[in-house]
This record gives structure tokens, C-alpha cells and sequence, in this order.
């Protein structure tokens, strides 16, 4: 019986290690805090980026997990920072545009906390950061019950060339997005019929145009006149013929060309020549919005083009080319790419 209950005791001793070493695996202790005084972290952080190395959740218990928060995550990326003057700068992926972006804030550091602050609101409680290396702590995410997580993160300075690098691949400022890049106007519903009543029978001239930029945005800049050796394409549309009124790239030389063309009424686009020529977004009795491809053979590129276009007396039907006649029109001269989308 001793003997048994010697070998009770000493499975138990071996035990006691072996889940305190797993818990120390899964586990780690948040480092000390360095205070610091608000001069002495503007010097350490001013006029650096902070590349992300690592984060980790924090538990209820004080601790952090082990494993990497974004460690199979889809649909996100770890936010990086930069620091300048009184302006940090958070540049970050944005899954539900999709783009990558960045947003700068005034901040304050308080010195009794310890913590980066926008305002009244908390950015980042600093640990400790050195020329080289910024430990934080901040939120990061909202459970679906509204609890806040919390992760402790790991940053080390970049390079100037990395900073640059980084910021060159976040060209758009969140702030202003909706003024430099707005949305693209919703598809409204029309049948052949309302095509037939709107535009059929139209010259329409071209506006406005903008290059669409990203998913369901469109620079806000004007396309044409903008460095780009394109020209406008206006249009008349008649019952059974489209015909393009245009300028040469090279030579400035206006050009007009007629095609047979069908209104897809399914997909809210005009077929030419067995491509889209453009899809239709809105249509009135004055105005059309639609997309439409333009290409660039010079270059052997294409630019997809929010265009706006209003009623004109000033296109009208090219004549086609008859025995006898003068050619004033050439059918099949233009094609363009079906659009994304219809």
C-alpha cells in the first residue's frame, strides 16, 4: 500500500510541471510598462512608420494568447502606423470597399497613462518604445455581443524606404473618399420601350466622364483633359443604327462611324458589332448615365469611364456610304470590350 501510494504521489509531482508548461506555451505575461513623458515619445516615434511584427489577444485573466491574432483571418490586415508632429497616421485595408487606405488624427500622449490619444478616445496604450520597437496594447475588433478585444501588439521601425513603400500602396485618404472618389449611381430598371421613348431618335454629347477607379467608386476628376490623349465619344442613336462622332488621339481629326446595334433590355446595355458598346445606369429625356470602355490603341490599354451625356441637336445621324455618294461614315471602326458587371 505505501509503495502504491508513493507512485500516486509521484504521477502527481510530474503532472503539476507538465500543465504548467502548457499553460506557459499558450500563455504569455504582458512586459512591464515604461513610463514615459510626452517629449520623450514624440522624439522616439516622430517622423517613423511602424511596421506590424506580431499581435496576440488579451485574456480576461490579464495574459495574452500565444497565437497570432491574424493568423487565419480572411478579410483583414494588421494596421500600420506612422508618426508625424502631432499627427498619427493609420494606414489599413478596408475589406468592404475593397481598398487600402489611411486616416490621420491629431493626438496627444497622456503622460499619466501612458496611452496615444485622439481627443476623448483611446488609439493605443504604450508599453514601452524604443528607437526601434513599439509595444502597445489596443482595441482591435467588436464581438457579436459587443465586447471589445483587446490585443497586445508588437511594432518595429521601418526604413524611409519602407515608409515610402507603404504609403504609395495606400493612395486613398478614408476621410475624403466619398468627395474625391464617390459612388457610383445605383442601376435603375427601363425597358426596350423606355429606351425607345429616351433616347432613340438622339444626339447625345458627352458631358462629363471619370475613371473608375475602384469597385463601385469613380474619381471624381474630370477624364478628358486630364493628360490623357483620349477624346469624348458622342452619339446619335437612330431606330436601328448607332453612329459615334469622335477626335483621332494623334491628329485631332473628327471621325464618325455607324453600326447596326440591339438594346439589351436584360442587361440594361447597347450591344454594337457583337460587343457592349455601354451600359446604361440612368436614362431621362435629357440625360444618360451609363459605363463604357474606351480604349487607347496607341498604348494598347483600355479605361472604363463613368460618363454622363445630355440630349443635343448638335449630333445627328452620319450619312452612310452609298454608290455614287461621298463617305461621311465608316461602319465597324470602334469596338469595345463587354463591361463588368452587366
Amino acid at each position: 500500500m505505501k509503495n502504491i501510494n508513493l507512485y500516486i504521489l509521484l504521477l502527481l509531482a510530474l503532472a503539476v510541471p507538465a500543465l504548467t508548461s502548457c499553460d506557459d506555451e499558450e500563455e504569455g505575461a504582458l512586459p512591464q510598462l515604461c513610463r514615459m513623458t510626452a517629449a520623450e515619445f514624440a522624439r522616439t516615434v516622430d517622423g517613423k512608420g511602424w511596421q506590424y511584427v506580431e499581435s496576440h489577444e488579451l485574456k480576461s485573466n490579464g495574459k495574452y494568447s500565444r497565437h497570432d491574432y491574424w493568423e487565419g483571418l480572411i478579410g483583414g490586415t494588421p494596421a500600420q502606423y506612422a508618426f508625424g508632429g502631432d499627427t498619427l497616421t493609420t494606414y489599413m485595408y478596408i475589406d468592404a470597399y475593397p481598398l487600402n487606405g489611411y486616416r490621420s488624427v491629431k493626438y496627444t500622449f497622456d503622460e499619466a497613462t501612458n496611452r496615444v490619444m485622439h481627443g476623448d478616445a483611446e488609439v493605443m496604450r504604450v508599453l514601452s518604445a524604443t528607437e526601434d520597437e513599439l509595444r502597445i496594447v489596443r482595441r482591435e475588433a467588436t464581438t457579436a455581443d459587443g465586447a471589445a478585444v483587446y490585443v497586445y501588439a508588437v511594432y518595429r521601425a521601418m526604413t524611409p524606404a519602407e515608409l515610402a513603400s507603404l504609403k504609395a500602396a495606400h493612395p486613398y485618404n478614408l476621410d475624403s473618399l466619398n468627395e474625391e472618389f464617390p459612388l457610383l449611381p445605383e442601376q435603375q430598371r427601363f425597358t426596350a420601350d423606355d429606351f425607345k421613348a429616351c433616347a432613340v431618335g438622339q444626339g447625345w454629347k458627352c458631358a462629363e466622364a471619370h475613371a473608375v477607379r475602384m469597385n463601385g467608386r469613380y474619381d471624381a476628376a474630370m477624364f478628358y483633359g486630364g493628360g490623357t490623349r483620349l477624346k469624348p465619344v458622342d452619339y446619335y442613336i437612330s431606330a436601328d443604327s448607332l453612329t459615334r462622332f469622335t477626335a483621332d488621339p494623334d491628329t485631332g481629326e473628327a471621325t464618325a462611324s455607324t453600326a447596326p446595334y440591339a438594346y439589351r433590355a436584360n442587361g440594361f446595355y447597347v450591344e454594337a458589332e457583337g460587343t457592349m458598346e455601354f451600359r446604361i445606369l440612368s436614362l431621362g429625356k435629357d440625360e444618360m448615365h451609363m459605363l463604357r470602355e474606351q480604349s487607347d490603341g496607341g498604348i494598347g490599354r483600355a479605361v472604363l469611364l463613368y460618363c454622363v451625356y445630355r440630349r443635343t441637336d448638335a449630333c445627328v445621324e452620319a450619312p452612310t456610304q452609298r454608290d455614287g455618294g461621298t463617305q461621311t461614315a465608316t461602319a465597324g471602326t470602334q469596338r469595345h470590350a463587354a463591361l463588368p458587371g452587366a
